[in-house]
């Protein structure tokens, strides 16, 4: 769970906030066996995630990943900040300024987004990637121009690793060396 979904979390965190400088994290699997072709099989995969980050620049943030929720809750990012807050939640935008109620600011689609599309953030970015791809593909460089990076890939990464790390020495913060 941690590499699979905090990848993206982390990926997420770094575009809006900037350069994560440390993390603290406790990885868990709670579920340890699950039903496979009739028989039991052993499960090696975490299943539950806390960590705190710690940003260039002095911000801190704390996520939690669960695959084992007893029920469903949409996929949400809640940033708090001197003057106000900013939450992305279900493929939605919203903005609180000085405590003030949440204002829908989500931009609208500028591509047509297929109707039985659940409103989801990974639904919505798939298909804007894929019109990206598709530009690019026809010749506009441009199309893809904010997309990731290999360096984005490797700076994620390199969170992912140190949450690792951190994990195994019972949750102590491991500063991401750049």
């Amino acid at each position: 769970l941690w590499a699979n979904m905090g990848s993206h979390q982390i990926d997420t965190l770094r575009f809006l906030w900037g350069e994560i400088e440390a993390v603290s994290l406790t990885i868990h699997t709670f579920v340890r066996e699950r039903p496979y072709n009739g028989s039991v099989r052993a499960v090696s995969a975490d299943d539950f995630v806390a960590a705190q980050l710690r940003f260039v620049g002095g911000g801190l943030g704390s996520m939690t990943l669960s695959m084992v929720a007893a029920c469903e809750e949409p996929n949400s990012l809640t940033i708090h900040g001197a003057t106000g807050a900013l939450r992305l939640q279900a493929g939605r935008l919203t903005v609180s300024r000085g405590g003030e109620e949440w204002i829908d600011r989500t931009p609208p689609d500028n591509i047509q987004l297929p109707a039985h599309l659940p409103d989801s953030d990974f639904g919505r970015g798939t298909v804007y990637l894929g019109h990206a791809l598709q530009a690019y593909g026809t010749g506009n460089c441009a199309a893809i121009a904010g997309g990731a990076t290999f360096l984005d890939g490797l700076r994620n990464q390199q969170v992912l690793d140190a949450g690792r790390r951190s994990h195994a020495e019972h949750g102590v913060w491991v500063t991401i060396e750049y």
